[in-house]
């Protein structure tokens, strides 16, 4: 049950609107109390409430555990359905298992197994929606801490915990992300120049062949999904435009345009600077500004972690 509900989760935001958005979980509200549907995130700011597996929303059956009990889940506030917060590759969440503060957590979700010997679970919405009649240790609490194992041998624990991490989640998203780009790009009666300019001015400029993705030139340009912009994915990807097409990929030329997308920041990378191309990408052979591109390795790694895509 918990593989088949991170891997509708993970498909989920692939598909959502805003790519890498997560839905809120079921917390029973309304008439139709648990019914499986995702309700508006609750939380104090932090964080989002755990609630239960909004399975039908997700296209699921009614996941059980082997005990019998449906599955708890929440989401990091950042990811969060309809947040305010910018999804994209450098979104940090702010969940985290206890012990392992270095590696941010999209989502966690939870087989609560069968009660302990001080768990009561009255069959009523209020004891349902009580994460301390089901879960134990941080994970029945409401903040951004999840416990994977018990905290100490004398507690008991009948938790089984799946969690999707950012590193895993944001990959595939990019590569959607990519996918979607280079569709819009293709729609083009011809693919425009490159802009100079991440945010700002970002007219396409005649005889520039590595960039960002424009947003005015001198012909119309087709509209960029609604998400591109107000996430901030412009500054994270990088795009080469040569015609005649002189661009080399993994040796072989003849290609128009690439997209790269730069993951988060790594190998002394610093996000809150001006992401130009030494700064973006993680190979030399990416980032050497002329127009000969590899592959990146896949899987990523703690050393490169970009993902390219051959427009034309």
């Amino acid at each position: 049950a918990l593989a088949e509900a991170k891997a509708a989760l993970v498909g989920y935001a692939l598909s959502s609107n805003r790519p890498g958005e997560l839905p809120c979980p079921d917390y029973g509200i309304g008439a139709g109390g648990l019914d499986g549907l995702s309700d508006a995130c609750a939380g104090n700011g932090n964080f989002v409430t755990i609630g239960r597996l909004p399975w039908k929303t997700l296209g699921l059956p009614d996941l059980r555990d082997a005990s019998g009990e449906s599955l708890w889940y929440a989401p990091a506030i950042e990811l969060g359905g309809n947040g305010p917060i910018m999804i994209n590759s450098e979104t940090v969440p702010s969940l985290r298992v206890i012990g392992n503060n270095a590696e941010p957590i999209a989502a966690v979700i939870i087989a609560p197994g069968k009660a302990t010997s001080t768990q009561s679970r009255p069959q009523n919405l209020t004891a349902q929606m009580t994460p301390g009649r089901y879960l134990e240790a941080f994970n029945a609490t409401a903040d951004t801490n999840v416990s994977v194992i018990a905290p100490n041998v004398s507690t008991e624990f009948t938790d089984q915990v799946l969690l999707i991490t950012r590193d895993k989640l944001m990959p595939v998203v990019e590569r959607r992300v990519l996918a979607e780009l280079r569709t819009t790009l293709n729609s083009f009666t011809a693919l425009p120049n490159p802009t100079l300019n991440a945010g700002g001015d970002t007219t396409c400029t005649t005889g520039v062949s590595q960039g960002f993705l424009p947003q005015t030139c001198t012909t119309p340009v087709v509209a960029w999904p609604g998400w591109f912009i107000p996430n901030g994915w412009r500054a994270l990807i990088w795009y080469a435009y040569d015609n005649p097409k002189s661009i080399i990929v993994d040796g072989t030329g003849g290609r128009e345009a690439v997209l790269i997308t730069a993951g988060p920041a790594i190998n002394g990378q610093n996000p809150a600077a001006p992401r130009g191309l030494a700064n973006l990408l993680d190979s030399i052979e990416n980032s050497d500004n002329d127009l000969t591109f590899e592959t990146p390795p896949i899987p990523i790694s703690a050393t490169n972690n970009d993902w390219l895509l051959i427009v034309k």
